[in-house]
């Protein structure tokens, strides 16, 4: 089975929850992929960060987003999801969307219900959503892009966030009645919304979780048990990277080397291992 008929099968057929980290390069999805992750996801928070080193506000172009994703998708052998923010204009903006990271290689991908440009819906100002029935519009023209039937398209709502419960569900209901494969609902506070969510939407869900926020006390038997079918962790890599290089950094800054850090930092062979490098060496001597 190809990388995208895999994702599909693993969002709509897996029992429990398909568990997957957010990535923003080509290291953090190649790690992933050798601890054994069976997907991963490029997070648009964290390629605007590791790209042009500032927050998730649409300042990366679709241009520069659909490079790093097919640079991504391309470095690893299990399917990829990106985030695609809006769409990024309107249905016929879509429509390429769809085309060019499918061509590129991702897998899936999950667009929201803002309005162009977004802004990341945890950052001040957020929340300028557009109407239920233009976005179920932009979802019909997703569907209708895509080359591969097995393509994942997940509509992502922010209704919750800034508007209520039920209509984060009604919306949800509505954007998998338009053809969206899984509805990814931001905003989650409790237990009891992920339940109500869980109890009254019609079709796979994803959620996010991220360290000290809301739901982060929550274990796997939990999203289990509840039924949630898609969990993604956005700030596991970008979070553990950035403590183990504060720590590691300001030793060397203090210390001036790097002596006991032994335990902390991978040796220069390690890295290598990961880029496969000898599978290179063989391929220049076998055409030398």
């Amino acid at each position: 089975m190809d990388r995208t008929g895999e994702l599909k099968r693993l969002i709509l057929q897996s029992a429990d929850p398909v568990v997957a980290p957010g990535v923003y390069d080509c290291i953090s999805a190649r790690i992933a992929e050798r601890v054994g992750f069976r997907t991963c996801v490029i997070t648009g928070n964290g390629l605007s960060g590791s790209v042009i080193g500032k927050p998730d506000l649409s300042l990366l172009s679709f241009g520069e987003i659909l490079h790093e994703a097919r640079n991504i998708a391309s470095s690893v052998s299990i399917p990829v999801v990106a985030d695609a923010d809006t769409g990024y204009g309107d249905a016929l903006n879509m429509i390429r969307t769809v085309q060019e990271m499918e061509r590129a290689g991702v897998s899936g991908l999950f667009v929201e219900d803002q309005r162009f440009p977004k802004r990341c819906s945890y950052l001040p100002g957020a929340g300028n959503l557009v109407e239920t029935d233009d976005f179920v519009r932009k979802v019909k023209a997703a569907r209708w892009a895509a080359e591969s039937a097995d393509f994942v398209i997940i509509a992502r709502t922010d209704a919750l966030v800034h508007h209520s419960i039920d209509d984060a569900i009604d919306r949800g209901n509505r954007y998998g009645d338009a053809g969206a494969d899984a509805i990814f609902v931001v905003g989650i506070s409790n237990p009891d919304q992920l339940l109500k969510i869980r109890q009254d939407l019609t079709y796979p869900l994803m959620i996010n979780i991220n360290e000290g926020e809301p739901l982060s006390d929550l274990r796997y038997s939990d999203l289990s048990e509840i039924g949630v079918d898609f969990v993604m962790y956005p700030n596991v890599v970008r979070g553990t990277v950035l403590k183990a290089l504060d720590r590691t950094l300001g030793h060397l800054l203090r210390v001036g080397d790097t002596v006991g850090l032994d335990g902390d930092i991978s040796v220069s062979t390690e890295f290598s291992d990961l880029m496969d490098i000898e599978r290179y060496m063989e391929l220049q001597e076998k055409f030398e």
